[in-house]
């Protein structure tokens, strides 16, 4: 998505705007039940992607003159929603898993590139994954990815009977953009007013991860109940966040302001659980295991920045001003419970 003046030369005795919103969104749904009187084995997988570039740029040798302001604005309000579940039943042996797996890769720019522009009021552009001051925050991605697993029999026959149920969740996310707000290789001038570069991301990956299996045998002696459990979540947020004049001339009298911003959030829950219950008229095993894992990592750049010989020149009494700042976060919380129960009139384990 895009909206630029481009090879062009522009004159007008009014301000010019020039904006640019992707809001790209995907709500997926995968949800699956087997069942089976021996052996069943089942699972959902919901895979979703955004790829977007989304631009308002000044580009490619134009020459604009105006007497008003000149307005940049690029934003991108993406949004995936994804739901993985599964449950699986079996008579003797069950295995379930669930995975929801997302990315929202792009690029957000807004700015002037190789060209000439002349303003006789402000010049402001923002490039920003917000979509307003208070809103809804974009580039977010919620991921539910949860299962279940039972398997139970019945024997009293003089041999043993086995019971297990396996279950596994894993709900992964990674949102990788790059936010820009540019003047690069160009002749900027603002005679009667500011320039102002401002770039923000405010990104969040949310993702919860959650199973339970359940194992159960009644039988004769040497029966035996082995249920596991594990769920994984694992969340990815690697930004580029940049406001900056790069190999550029501008003069601006009301000064220059630069900020980049990062305001990203990882928030993680994992559970995982495990029963497994044998009853043996002699001697029996019941067995489980269960585990919950959490991965997380936010590595961005943000960088405000005059760059590679640049000339800023402020005529007037406000300054020129540069302010980066990274304010990410990550909550996280993984819990798990393993219970295995054996009763039986013989000798046996739990």
């Amino acid at each position: 998505v895009g909206s630029a003046l481009d090879y062009v030369h522009f004159t007008s005795s009014a301000g010019v705007a020039l904006a640019s919103t992707t809001g790209a969104g995907i709500v997926s749904v995968a949800v699956a039940g087997v069942g089976a009187a021996k052996y069943a084995i089942g699972g959902a997988v919901s895979l979703n992607g955004i790829y977007n570039l989304t631009e308002a740029l000044i580009t490619n040798w134009s020459d604009v003159d105006i007497t008003g302001a000149l307005n940049l604005n690029a934003s991108d309000i993406s949004a995936i929603v994804s739901v993985a579940g599964q449950l699986t039943l079996a008579g003797k042996v069950s295995f379930g898993i669930s995975v929801a797996n997302n990315s929202v890769i792009g690029s957000v720019r807004a700015g002037i590139e190789d060209s000439e522009v002349t303003s006789t009021s402000t010049i402001t552009a923002k490039a920003t994954t917000e979509a307003a001051e208070g809103a809804t925050k974009s580039a977010v991605i919620v991921a539910w990815a949860v299962g279940g697993s039972g398997a139970a029999t019945m024997s009293m026959s003089g041999t043993g009977s086995i019971a297990g149920a396996v279950a596994g969740a894993w709900a992964d996310n990674t949102i990788s953009l790059t936010v820009e707000s540019l003047i690069v290789g160009s002749d900027v001038d603002v005679s009667a007013g500011g320039a102002s570069l401002s770039a923000k991301d405010t990104s969040e990956s949310r993702s919860v991860a959650g199973i339970a299996a359940l194992s159960g045998v009644f039988g004769a002696a040497g029966s035996a109940a082995i249920s596991v459990g594990l769920s994984l979540a694992g969340n990815t947020i690697a930004n580029e966040v940049r406001a900056q004049v790069d190999r550029s001339s501008v003069d601006a009298r009301d000064g220059v302001r630069l900020e980049a911003t990062e305001n990203a959030t990882v928030d993680s829950w994992t559970m995982g659980g495990a029963l497994a219950a044998a009853v043996s008229a002699g001697g029996g095993i019941g067995g489980s295991g269960a585990g919950a894992f959490s991965f997380n990592d936010i590595r961005n750049t943000v960088q405000a920045a005059v760059t590679r010989g640049s000339a800023v020149t402020v005529t007037g009494a406000f300054p020129v001003n540069l302010t980066a700042s990274d304010t990410s976060r990550i909550l996280s919380d993984a819990g798990g419970f393993a219970i295995a129960l054996m009763f039986g009139g013989g000798g046996g384990a739990g």
